[in-house]
């Protein structure tokens, strides 16, 4: 049976090669995106708390004596470093033209082990005179190297230190501090209200968890977690505590198997079911059933071996260029180095084998069990109208049902894996009834081409394939599912991306509604222009305001215009603004409300009372707010008492709060100035869901890639299957442009038909996967946004897909000549 293997290779050799490129996409894909997960997830993790990076567990200590902890946890054996770091608000004294501010200042680890800092100009402090400034920071305030500031807290008295480096901006993590100092320089500086951990690296080998379990045993109730659990929190955090980045990317994994599993099914089934003549010959000249059904999975064993390899290897290595690329350009982004583990090497090989002898075995035991004169006889296509037509069309309609059963109970419970299964499901009935939606489709679009002008119509060749795309549904259905796989995939995805981030984006609007906020004292029109001309700021708002009282309380009230109201985010809250009767009141105002979130009575100056009814918002500084009918019907003399800004969606926090900081020290106000807002969350989602996009974009270049060899493998067999019909034809007097041209039709209607259904699905799954995604993880209803302009993207590039894939199987159509066609086997 070796030498019947080998020979059978070398006979069908040009429809193993495209069974073997089939798998080598297929299981490349796989492993492609296992590694792009690891690294964007990693890579996520680390970007949102770098701090981290060299640590792995972190006690925190119920009291500030941590100092015998630390000489304790030091002397274990499993820890390699151990160091104390804490962290406070300081008064900063910027160079002259900046306004001083409070930034958080963290102390370095005394151990170079656990120095996480990457330094990109200068050294390291080494005592409490020295520090190291975030390089965005120090952009934005002019320090540099040498650069003298003043630091205090407080009643103490100002300390001068001085920059001796500068460190890699850490946009987008989660409570990193900007400022750095040495070992122990908190105390020095006499800074009282600190807060810190106790961070720690084991021996090398030593597990996370094992490490936190024994610093537990030193203290009664002392706190110790990995670090891992602190990044995958941080990461959390960005959506409400819920890993919709890990559910993603989770997702996502398991529809890159599909992909593969599904193309690489489809064509070896192809080619298998054109074997069937060859198989039932053996069984002619003596083979048994098993030997047949032997020599068919030892084939596609052997095959899928070979093809899993190096697709495995061929994988990996895509996704470290890619990685390595995006780490290289300007695009912002979080991505990790690929590390190939267990799951990346394992799980594509395994998986590819596995889905390559599936598909081998029913056709071969198909063969195995047809009699040999009835095998060698032509094999019929299955239609809707015979017995296994029937059942097939009962059972794609049997799964499309229960499949969307499964999405319906995903989409209401938030549990990701009955949405995977309830898709792999409903989908498996999709395929499964594309031997009577596509060619319907195609003869559709048949009938309305016979409706146009006879010039328009595309003569004998369109009609020939039309004919010939309807004739045949398996294998229509076989071409076009390749292709569908691939739309299907690019469609969920773009709608997916959009629809979590519109839903997230609506949420963001409600959690910072306002980027920016300037209160706290005189707002002066020459404030206005100079905050106006900040690089980032995209639209700034003055609000007027009154001295208002409330029993013995006083408040600051202000309102703003229709037209100012824009620079408010969150509609909702616009509208409230709207609303006569109401007072939307900031975070940090609740505490002044006299009576709680009851009613309570404005008074001016003049002695006219307005009753108002308080509104809580997630507005961060600023004048408690009520609509400009009110404040007019208060009386008094309104005057600017704080600005709203809306920052451009490229803006850099730390780059827009400094500029607008160096407006209000050159407007020289009154009083001191407070900037806040919550710009610095969305700016952190934003690059986020950009990471995400990347990945996906990445991955969808080789679905594309997989569904064009997919389409062009299946019209290859096609024309191998059908090589006496073309000599046929061309004996009647086909010319070589019109054989090209059918076949360019037969492509176009299939793809064309397959990219339809595809994005329909696309919308479908993509919409199921955004409410699954999202229950529980935002209170905002989710929003359902069609990005059209890719969409139709996806849809000229499948067409055009498809129609490429019929280039070559059309050359080597021509290529023979009528005599040597109708002659051949």
């Amino acid at each position: 049976m070796v030498g019947l293997t080998i020979a059978s290779w070398r006979q069908h050799r040009r429809r193993y090669v495209a069974t073997f490129v089939a798998m080598l996409l297929g299981v490349g894909f796989c492993a492609a995106t296992l590694s792009l997960i690891a690294a964007a997830r990693a890579g996520a993790a680390d970007a949102v708390a770098p701090q981290y990076g060299k640590t792995d567990v972190v006690a925190y200590p119920s009291d500030k004596s941590t100092t015998a902890l630390v000489s304790r946890v030091s002397r274990l054996p499993e820890v390699a470093a151990a160091a104390e770091v804490r962290s406070a608000y300081v008064q900063i004294g910027w160079p002259a033209g900046h306004a001083p501010g409070s930034v958080a200042v963290t102390e370095m680890p005394a151990s170079p082990a656990l120095r996480w800092q990457a330094l990109t100009a200068g050294k390291y402090p080494r005592g409490p005179d020295q520090v190291i400034v975030d390089a965005n920071l120090a952009a934005a305030q002019d320090v540099t190297l040498g650069t003298h500031l003043f630091v205090g807290s407080g009643a103490s008295p100002a300390r001068t230190v001085i920059v001796v480096g500068l460190v890699a901006p850490a946009r987008g993590a989660v409570g990193v501090s900007p400022i750095f100092t040495g070992p122990d320089a908190l105390r020095r500086w006499l800074v009282s209200d600190t807060w810190g951990e106790l961070d720690m690296r084991g021996s090398p080998g030593l597990s996370q968890s094992i490490l936190a379990e024994r610093v537990r045993s030193l203290a009664p109730g002392l706190a110790a977690v990995t670090a891992d659990s602190l990044r995958q929190e941080a990461l959390s955090s960005l959506t409400n505590q819920v890993d919709v980045i890990g559910r993603f990317l989770q997702g996502f994994a398991i529809v890159a198997l599909l992909v593969a599993g599904l193309v690489i099914v489809n064509t070896f089934r192809i080619v298998m079911t054109q074997r069937i003549r060859d198989l039932a010959l053996l069984r002619c000249v003596g083979a048994a059933r098993w030997q047949v059904f032997t020599i068919s999975v030892g084939e596609a064993g052997l095959l899928g071996v070979c093809a899993a390899a190096v697709g495995t290897g061929a994988g990996i290595g895509l996704s470290a260029l890619l990685v390595a690329a995006a780490n290289r350009s300007s695009v912002d982004v979080p991505l990790s180095s690929v590390a190939p583990g267990m799951t990346t090497l394992v799980l594509p090989f395994v998986g590819g084998l596995m889905m390559v002898l599936a598909a081998a075995v029913a056709p071969a035991w198909w063969a195995s069990r047809v009699a040999p004169l009835t095998a060698l006889s032509q094999v019929a296509p299955v239609t809707i109208r015979s017995r296994a037509g029937a059942g097939q069309a009962g059972l794609g309609v049997l799964l499309g049902v229960v499949g969307s059963m499964l999405l319906a109970v995903a989409v209401q419970s938030g549990r990701l894996m009955p949405g995977i299964a309830g898709g792999l499901i409903s989908f498996v009935g999709v395929l499964l009834l594309t031997t009577i939606v596509v060619p319907a489709a195609i003869r559709l679009a048949g009938n309305v081409v016979r409706v146009l002008p006879r010039r328009w119509r595309g003569g004998v060749p369109l009609e020939l394939s039309v004919l010939n795309a309807t004739r045949n549904p398996r294998r229509t259905a076989a071409t076009a599912g390749a292709l569908l796989v691939g739309v299907t995939l690019m469609s969920m995805m773009s709608v997916g991306a959009a629809s979590v981030s519109a839903t997230e984006s609506g949420a963001l609007d409600r959690v910072a509604p306002v980027d920016l906020t300037v209160s706290g004292g005189a707002v002066t029109q020459r404030l206005l222009e100079a905050t106006r001309q900040v690089d980032g700021v995209r639209r700034v708002a003055a609000l007027d305001g009154l001295r208002v009282q409330t029993g013995h309380r006083h408040l600051l009230v202000g309102s703003l215009s229709v037209a100012d109201a824009k620079v408010i985010r969150d509609p909702e809250l616009r509208a409230e603004l709207a609303r006569a009767g109401v007072v939307v009141v900031p975070v940090g105002s609740q505490a002044q409300l006299p009576h709680g979130s009851k009613p309570f009575t404005l008074r001016a100056g003049g002695g006219v009372a307005v009753r108002v009814t308080p509104i809580l918002s997630s507005l961060i500084g600023g004048p408690m707010l009520v609509a400009p009918a009110v404040l007019e019907g208060l009386g008094g003399h309104p005057r600017p008492v704080a600005l709203f800004a809306e920052l451009a969606a490229h803006a850099d926090p730390q780059t827009a709060v400094a500029g607008v900081q160096d407006a209000i020290a050159a407007a020289s106000p009154a009083r001191p100035l407070v900037v806040a807002g919550g710009f610095a969350k969305r700016s952190t989602y934003d690059r986020t869901i950009a990471m995400l996009l990347l990945v996906a974009t990445a991955l969808l270049g080789v679905a594309v890639v997989i569904a064009l060899v997919g389409v062009g493998n299946t019209l290859s067999l096609s024309v191998i299957e059908r090589t006496r019909e073309h000599g046929l034809l061309r004996a009647l007097g086909l010319t070589t442009g019109q054989l090209r041209l059918l076949l360019a039709n037969e492509a176009l209607l299939m793809a064309g038909s397959a990219a339809l259904l595809g994005t329909a699905l696309g919308v479908a799954y993509g919409w199921a996967g955004t409410l699954t995604l999202l229950q529980g993880a935002t209170t905002t209803s989710p929003t359902l946004a069609l990005p059209l302009a890719r969409l139709l993207l996806i849809v000229g590039v499948a067409v055009a897909a498809g129609v490429l894939a019929s280039v070559l199987p059309s050359r080597r159509a021509v290529r023979l000549s009528p005599t040597a066609a109708l002659s051949a086997d």
